[in-house]
């Protein structure tokens, strides 16, 4: 059976004054990149598909060229608009993001609403499964709050304690193609 898996990129440089969509990976992120790579041997897509943000293209990079294959960038797979925020501090901002969960309508956090971006980035993911072969698994390299609202639409997920619990990288599995949640294939996640 096919699995989807969304994959949060690896940690990236935070620097002031920059667009955190203009990120790009910290050496932290490389090794972290690489390390998590290894828990995705065990799949077997034709291809990794990425967010044209910096830090999952990056991610994207390291991960194809583990598993031998190349990356194709797609429209739609990036974070939900943040552009011209400056930074909150993780308090402020893990409270903009509790805001932006639970009212999924209101502007509250960036240029985007959570539905807005759910929206979009469920054409660009279920286009993807369309185009893709019936019997290769499907690798995603996205954004935490993209990849929960994702996973609250497709499977029931609480998208607040998902994006809470997710690392820099880490990976949410679907069993293609009814989109239930199932485990990572591989032993253990990268910490």
């Amino acid at each position: 059976m096919p699995h989807l898996v969304l994959i949060r990129h690896a940690a990236p440089v935070v620097t002031l004054g920059m667009d955190a969509n203009d990120w790009p990976l910290s050496a932290e992120g490389r090794a972290g990149a690489a390390a998590f790579a290894e828990n995705l041997a065990a799949y077997q897509p034709s291809h990794v598909v990425s967010s044209v943000e910096p830090k999952a293209a990056e991610t994207a990079g390291i991960i194809a060229a583990r598993l031998g294959v190349p990356v194709e960038t797609v429209p739609g797979l990036h974070e939900h608009d943040r552009h011209g925020m400056g930074l909150l501090g993780r308090e402020g901002f893990e409270a903009a993001v509790a805001r932006f969960f639970a009212s999924p309508t209101e502007l509250v956090l960036g240029g985007e609403t959570a539905h807005e971006a759910n929206e979009r980035f469920w054409q660009a993911v279920t286009g993807i499964i369309a185009r893709a072969d019936a019997e290769r698994d499907i690798l995603v390299v996205t954004h935490g709050t993209v990849l929960s609202l994702f996973a609250a639409r497709a499977a029931g997920a609480d998208p607040l304690a998902l994006w809470r619990s997710l690392r820099l990288p880490d990976a949410v599995t679907f069993s293609l193609p009814e989109l239930r949640l199932v485990p990572l294939r591989a032993e253990g996640r990268a910490g």
